[in-house]
């Protein structure tokens, strides 16, 4: 379950990225970014302000705080390549 989880979100986070190329994108590129807790909380310390576009971030954070680390384990992309090259190292040559 938590493979396919994983494939899902880094195929949504590589259609973002080429979609963010697109002029009439519907989807917003920093999706991603928009989840981001640390994001989030850079952006509110700056701007003295908490923007209702980071929410998500505050979502998950509330998550990790009853889960753990949900979001690398599941969401985050880079998560999903470090598990796919942990299972190659693991390999015998």
């Amino acid at each position: 379950m938590r493979k396919a989880v994983q494939l899902l979100f880094a195929g949504l986070f590589v259609l973002l990225l080429f979609a963010s190329a697109q002029p009439y994108l519907v989807l917003a590129p920093d999706l991603f970014l928009q989840a981001s807790p640390l994001l989030a909380l850079g952006t509110a310390l700056a701007a003295r302000t908490l923007n209702i576009l980071l929410l998500p971030a505050l979502v998950l954070l509330a998550i990790a705080a009853v889960a753990g680390r949900v979001f690398c384990a599941w969401v985050c992309p880079l998560g999903t390549l470090f598990d796919l090259c942990k299972k190659r190292q693991s390999q015998p040559r």
